[in-house]
This record gives structure tokens, C-alpha cells and sequence, in this order.
């Protein structure tokens, strides 16, 4: 198996941390360094294997955000005009000046 390596080819200056979990074990990744200092990449990021997982979501937010404000911005251009997106609207009456009642209609 690819990655996978014996006991005896580990460097030996290097510690590793593992974790037992339902899916076996794997490597942890300290918030603390062994001389008791924190380690910043680990504590914001989790190690480099997540941090491509975070670019994804970060993207994934990034994407929705910019659509729905880009989705209102149009929006509220057809609310300032709705005659410019709609073909053959100079034919129709203008009823802003009507007073119209939804009170007493039914839906007979």
C-alpha cells in the first residue's frame, strides 16, 4: 500500500501521535510542539491535510455569496425598470395610478 510505512523506516527524530477512531488509527497532529510551545498551524488548521478541505468550503462559501448578491443586484434592476427587461412592455397601460382592492375577490 501506497503511504504506509514500517516501524523501522521511521525517522527517528520524529515523534507521531496516533489516534484509534471507527475508521482505525490515524496520524494526530498536536496543537503543542514537545518543547510546550503552541503550534499555530495545527491549532488554526488542523495540518496540511485539511487545509485543502478548507479552500474547498472556503470556495464553496465564496461562490454562494457572490451569486446571491450578484442574484439581487439584478433583482433590484428589474424593480427600478421592469419595462427594460420586458419586450413589448410600451404597449402596455400604465396602472400605477389605479387603486386597486384585493378585498372582496374570490376565487370563484
Amino acid at each position: 500500500m501506497k503511504g504506509i510505512l514500517k516501524a523501522e523506516d521511521l525517522p527517528e527524530d520524529e515523534n507521531l501521535y496516533f489516534k484509534k477512531d471507527f475508521l482505525g488509527y490515524r496520524i494526530v497532529h498536536p496543537h503543542k510542539n514537545e518543547d510546550g510551545s503552541w503550534n499555530y498551524w495545527n491549532l488554526l488548521i488542523g495540518g496540511k491535510r485539511n487545509l485543502m478541505f478548507m479552500i474547498i468550503v472556503l470556495l464553496v462559501i465564496g461562490s454562494l455569496l457572490y451569486a446571491y448578491s450578484h442574484d439581487i443586484s439584478i433583482y433590484k434592476e428589474v424593480m427600478a425598470n421592469p419595462c427594460a427587461y420586458c419586450p413589448g412592455c410600451e404597449n402596455i397601460v400604465d396602472v400605477g395610478d389605479l387603486n386597486l382592492s384585493v378585498e372582496g375577490w374570490n376565487d370563484n
